[in-house]
């Protein structure tokens, strides 16, 4: 017997006993996977991208409304963050937001330029290692740092994208 997986959570049959659905084109995904798939506005296949409606229209309309439902999650989930922070009487504040933004810019600015130092002494002493039989690679905690600092970036980026919502909606 064949074992099939889906190809949304990477799960096969033998690891579960959800409920699996069969495509037209024949390709089987686990019914909730297909659902969360279709809500993201997903219509086709995630194995071989044939659509499951006929009409194109159907299928933008689909995106489309996946797309407002997903605006509208957000948007709830930013008010009830606002709530929270005004029930701890920490108002919203954009310009406390910009400034660990530019605080972040800063931290992955310097993260460059440690790693960039570390490849320029790595590349210094990589001969003379080679010539005594020695590997010389870039230490994970330099990428690890980038990549933290990018990330604290793109976080800081999203809380000023939120309350920028919140102020268009006050």
């Amino acid at each position: 017997m064949d074992t099939k997986y889906c190809p949304i959570c990477l799960s096969t049959d033998a690891d579960d006993d959800r409920e699996w659905t069969t495509w037209p084109c024949g390709h089987s995904i686990h019914t909730a996977c297909a659902l969360q798939n279709a809500l993201r506005g997903n219509v086709s296949c995630a194995m071989c991208r044939t659509l499951l409606v006929e009409d194109e229209e159907d299928v933008i309309a689909a995106r489309e409304s996946a797309q407002r439902r997903a605006l509208a999650m957000r948007r709830q989930r930013v008010f009830l963050s606002a709530i929270r922070m005004s029930e701890r009487r920490r108002p919203v504040s954009l310009t406390r937001t910009v400034k660990a933004y530019e605080r972040a810019k800063i931290t992955l600015e310097n993260a460059r330029k440690e790693r960039l130092d570390a490849l320029v002494r790595m590349r210094d002493h990589q001969d003379d290692a080679r010539a005594n039989g020695m590997v010389v690679r870039l230490h994970p905690v330099f990428s690890r740092r980038v990549w933290r600092a990018e990330l604290g970036v793109w976080r800081t980026k999203r809380r000023i994208q939120d309350e920028m919502m919140l102020l268009d909606e006050v």
